[in-house]
């Protein structure tokens, strides 16, 4: 609330560059600038000036402090969201959680945004509004509702889903702590396989325990489907490897390969299934900034921006065309 801090979808603020307005209570406009816009899940951080909206009640989101929501809800339990409808009036109501998963978006064509490795709760009914937020019996946020935006054929659709606060949290506190804003990843994706296939492959009774008593209730663990070429596993990880643990602590879902902290040069060590073996590999996970071009250079009638991340990730650039 001090630093004026609003979460934002990468469908509302696609890039850095431009100018943003902010509505409060139907009433006061004020101008907001892009502080982060996240690099691999489509949120967005964008900072107001609180002196503007003195007086109007405009209360602070607080995190619970429990224990991680993605593994609290399940399939059927009943939430409490509170947003905005279409003409932009708050509204509270109840409403059920459908099922709790990953999805799966195609490479776009021509490259563009797209989210990956996250999980994200369905509702079982259609909201109609501008999104909104999720939150326990005590008020505290347990989950953001945003919108994804992927290619169907030729034409640009969106859907609707709840990002659980565990994605959102380390971000957000660095900012609170107004740090240099980064996130750290393994520059990879990955598939869900279940662990019935994962012993197919060679996965032993001992990891399969391991990986049982960490999550019960999903009896499932992660392969690799794509290594971004040049990324921080490029070389180390390949496709079809089964990762199995992070620094000891078992991966079974994606939230659990969302590592803490921005700090650049850490080095992490990876549990691997491949071909039958148990393999234990170090990695030094890339830390990416805010995405987007925040500066446009512009030369004899010429725009020269930096490489956008879809088109570096796949590895392919015009011949004279530098990576950035």
């Amino acid at each position: 609330k001090k630093l004026g801090l609003v979460l934002a979808s990468r469908s509302t603020v696609a890039q850095p560059l431009g100018d943003v307005e902010l509505t409060f209570g139907g009433t006061v406009m004020v101008e907001a600038a892009v502080v982060f816009i996240h690099p691999v899940h489509s949120i967005v951080l964008l900072r107001y000036d609180p002196e503007q909206v003195q007086g109007m009640g405009v209360q602070e989101v607080r995190f619970p402090a429990t224990a991680p929501v993605m593994s609290t809800v399940e399939p059927g339990d009943s939430l409490t969201m509170v947003g905005l409808d279409y003409n932009q009036h708050a509204f509270c109501l109840s409403v059920t959680c459908n099922s709790l998963g990953s999805f799966s978006l195609v490479l776009p064509s021509p490259p563009r945004f797209r989210d990956r490795n996250l999980e994200v709760i369905s509702l079982g009914e259609t909201i109609r509004g501008f999104g909104g937020i999720f939150i326990d019996d005590d008020g505290a946020m347990i989950a953001y509702k945003t919108v994804f935006a992927f290619q169907s054929g030729k034409k640009r659709q969106n859907f609707w889903g709840a990002v659980p606060v565990e994605v959102l949290r380390d971000f957000v506190e660095q900012a609170r702590r107004q740090e240099h804003l980064g996130v750290t990843t393994l520059e990879c994706e990955f598939n869900e396989v279940t662990l019935a296939e994962a012993r197919h492959l060679g996965l032993d009774n001992d990891w399969t325990t391991r990986l049982v008593e960490h999550s019960p209730n999903r009896r499932q663990a992660l392969s690799v489907a794509r290594v971004q070429l040049g990324g921080a596993t490029a070389g180390i990880l390949q496709e079809g490897d089964i990762l199995l643990a992070i620094n000891g602590r078992p991966v079974v879902r994606f939230l659990d390969t969302e590592l803490p902290g921005a700090v650049e040069g850490q080095t992490v060590t990876l549990d691997v299934l491949r071909a039958g073996s148990v393999l234990s590999v170090s990695v030094e996970p890339a830390v990416l900034r805010s995405d987007g071009a925040e500066r446009v250079v512009t030369w004899q009638g010429m725009q020269c921006v930096v490489t956008p991340r879809p088109i570096a990730e796949r590895g392919v650039l015009p011949k004279g065309v530098a990576r950035a």
